[in-house]
C-alpha cells in the first residue's frame, strides 16, 4: 500500500524553498503517506543518513567532499547568485552594461574586490562551494562577516553592508524589490548540483522512491519555468 512514514532530512533553509514546491501536490496524491523531518547542516545529514536515522536527503552537492558511502541523484543544477544592494554605486555602474545570462545580469569575479562579502559559517555546504569557487579563480574578496543565517545575509545586503551568495532557489523566493539585485557570475564552479541523497546499501522503500519521482518532476518542471 502507499502508505507509511519517510524519514527525511533537510537543511533549515533550503527545506523553506524546496518543500512547498513538492509537499502539497504529493501530499494530495499520496494521503497516507507522512513525514518524520530532520532539519539539520548538511554534513550533519550524511552522518544521519550513515547511522539509518533517515532514509533520504535533499541537499546541495558541494564539489569536494567524501560521497564514497552513499548514493544521489541530481534533481537540477542551479547557480549561486549574487545578492548585491541596488544603492551601491560598483552595482549602478555595472547594471548600465551587464548582458543578461538566464534572465540574471552578469558581471565578472572583480565585482567582489568592490564590495565587502558576507558569507555563510564554516560547515555549510554552500560555505565549501563558496570558498572553492573563489579558489579556482584566485579571486581573495573581503569578508565582513560570517552568518549561519541566509536571511540575515540578504537583510544585511538590503541595508548596503555587503554582498553574499545566493542559491538560484533562495533568490526566487527571498525578493527584496528596490534593494536588492540578484548578479550571476560566469564561472562553472558558481553552479552546483540540488540532490537527493541516500546511503549506499540502503534499501529505499517504494515510498520513498514515489518522493524522488515527486521531487524529480516538480523541480525539473520549476526550472523550465
Amino acid at each position: 500500500g502507499k502508505g507509511g512514514c519517510i524519514k527525511l532530512g533537510i537543511p533549515f533553509w533550503r527545506g523553506a524553498c524546496v518543500l512547498p514546491q513538492v509537499l502539497p501536490a504529493f501530499h494530495k496524491k499520496y494521503p497516507n503517506i507522512t513525514f518524520s523531518l530532520t532539519e539539520r547542516r548538511a554534513q550533519l545529514l550524511i552522518e544521519a543518513l550513515k547511522e539509518n536515522n533517515i532514509d533520504l536527503a535533499v541537499m546541495n552537492i558541494p564539489a569536494v567532499f567524501d560521497y564514497s558511502n552513499i548514493v544521489y541523484e541530481v534533481l537540477l543544477k542551479e547557480r549561486l547568485l549574487l545578492a548585491v544592494s541596488t544603492n551601491n554605486e560598483f552595482v549602478q555602474k555595472a547594471l548600465k552594461s551587464a548582458p543578461l545570462s538566464n534572465g540574471y545580469p552578469s558581471v565578472s569575479m572583480d565585482i567582489l574586490q568592490k564590495i565587502p562579502l558576507i558569507i555563510s559559517t564554516i560547515g555549510q555546504n554552500a560555505t565549501t562551494a563558496i570558498n572553492h569557487a573563489l579558489l579556482k579563480n584566485h579571486s581573495e574578496p573581503k569578508v565582513l562577516l560570517e552568518t549561519a543565517n541566509l536571511t540575515t545575509a540578504i537583510n544585511l545586503v538590503a541595508e548596503s553592508m555587503g554582498c553574499t551568495f545566493v542559491p538560484e532557489a533562495g533568490a526566487k523566493v527571498c525578493h527584496r524589490p528596490g534593494s536588492v539585485v540578484y548578479l550571476t557570475i560566469d564561472v562553472p564552479e558558481l553552479v552546483w548540483p540540488l540532490a537527493v541523497v541516500y546511503r549506499r546499501d540502503a534499501y529505499l522503500p517504494k515510498i520513498c522512491q514515489l518522493f524522488i519521482n515527486s521531487l524529480k518532476f516538480s523541480l525539473g518542471r520549476d526550472a523550465k519555468r
